[in-house]
């Protein structure tokens, strides 16, 4: 007993039983706010505040004990009842069947685990169901795109063509002297054109100039 509380309660011409009554007048005089609040959280529980089901399950029954210690018993039928009440929508199949057949709180515990370890077994299998599911739908790789990226990376590998003239001799022989554009003045063809086997003149345009020549002279 701590040192204040004994000066509190020890009195002088005090009998044991006297001294008794006087601590426990101490302790239990608020029982009715400590059951009052005990009380609303039994009933305000609910199974989302919960890890799971046992944890759920485990602090109705703690708060149920602590009620019946404060002299407010609670019968089990009533336990099993706010059990239901604190449920999700999840459970509410589970729930009906608990609360037409009015099962013991343990018989109850049990029902919400199996229902429990269902779900989680179902939630797993769709989990995998919907990961298949995408990795069919992803497209495969046609022959079209393996090509493209085929090109894409020989494209990268590819020397420029800058570099291949540097290690390559040209293919046709550079005209010497400067290139002029054609529309520049005074403008010229690199090339002399060369000389053609026919004349200028036809054959017998010149015998016509002759032949008039030796006319005039006759005339003359």
């Amino acid at each position: 007993m701590a040192k204040d509380l004994m000066l509190t309660v020890l009195k002088t011409g005090k009998t044991a039983k006297e001294l008794w009554n006087h601590l426990k007048n101490i302790f239990q005089d608020n029982k009715g706010s400590r059951a009052a609040n005990l009380e609303s959280k039994f009933v305000n529980l609910r199974f989302v505040d919960c890890n799971n089901v046992d944890d759920y399950c485990d602090k109705l029954q703690a708060l149920s004990n602590r009620l019946s210690d404060l002299d407010f018993p609670m019968d089990e039928k009533r336990l099993v009842i706010q059990l239901v009440n604190g449920l999700p929508e999840e459970y509410n199949i589970v729930a009906s069947f608990i609360q037409q057949s009015m099962p013991s709180f343990d018989t109850a515990r049990s029902q919400l685990r199996t229902e429990e370890i269902r779900r989680e077994q179902q939630s797993n299998f769709s989990s995998h169901t919907a990961l298949a599911a995408a990795n069919n739908q992803r497209p495969p790789a046609t022959s079209s795109s393996v090509t493209s990226s085929f090109h894409s990376a020989s494209a990268h590998q590819r020397p420029e063509p800058s570099s291949l003239m540097g290690h390559q001799a040209a293919l046709l022989p550079t005209p010497p002297g400067p290139i002029r554009h054609p529309t520049a003045p005074n403008w010229a063809p690199q090339w002399t054109s060369p000389p053609s086997p026919y004349p200028a003149v036809p054959y017998w345009s010149q015998q016509h100039h002759l032949s008039g020549r030796g006319r005039g002279r006759h005339l003359s």
